[in-house]
């Protein structure tokens, strides 16, 4: 027969303590990215500027419905794990910039979202970005979607049309690119 001790009993109670508040805390911390960015992307996006890849220069999105795709996919962008995508993620090495109205600039790194290539084939399918302490992925979309629209896939191009906008052009100045709507 085993003898619990009054010494035993402490141990017991510290130990089971400890184990519980770890999982208290782990639980608190798995949800901590949704509560983080809903905070940080509170009111109103004046712009969004990314570059597709280290060598791109920073394309300046002011359209309201692009802005609010990227707001929805750093809101949506998930842990990445073995589980959920069975792939290797680059590093988060180009710049994401959000503008807010109020002041404020959010600034976060994000994967490639393009190769330098002008071939569509070797877009990327999905997207890090490391901001905050978290690192989260997505589906590229967004980020492909909006070179698309605006017409620009790699460096060097100069005007662009909006499709949605008519024959509005764009002009790509050296080192922004800017859409209009």
């Amino acid at each position: 027969m085993i003898e619990v001790t009054k010494k035993t009993t402490i141990w017991l109670i510290v130990l089971g303590s400890v184990l519980f508040l770890s999982v208290v805390v782990f639980f608190l911390m798995w949800d901590s990215y949704p509560r983080f960015a809903r905070e940080q992307l509170q009111g109103e996006i004046e712009y969004v500027q990314y570059r597709p890849n280290p060598h791109e220069d920073l394309i300046t999105v002011t359209d309201k419905a692009m802005i609010e795709e990227v707001r929805y996919w750093v809101l949506s962008a998930e842990r990445p794990t073995i589980f959920n995508t069975g792939v290797t993620f680059p590093s988060a090495s180009c710049d994401l910039v959000i503008q807010m109205k109020d002041g404020r600039q959010i600034a976060m790194l994000i994967s490639f979202t393009e190769f330098d290539g002008l071939n569509p084939a070797d877009w990327i399918s999905y997207a890090m970005i490391r901001w905050g302490g978290y690192h989260r992925v997505g589906d590229n979309q967004p980020f492909s979607s909006i070179l698309t629209r605006m017409g620009l896939r790699a460096f060097g191009r100069g005007a662009a049309t909006l499709p949605d906008a008519g024959e509005k052009k764009i002009q790509a100045a050296p080192a922004t690119r800017k859409a209009n709507n």
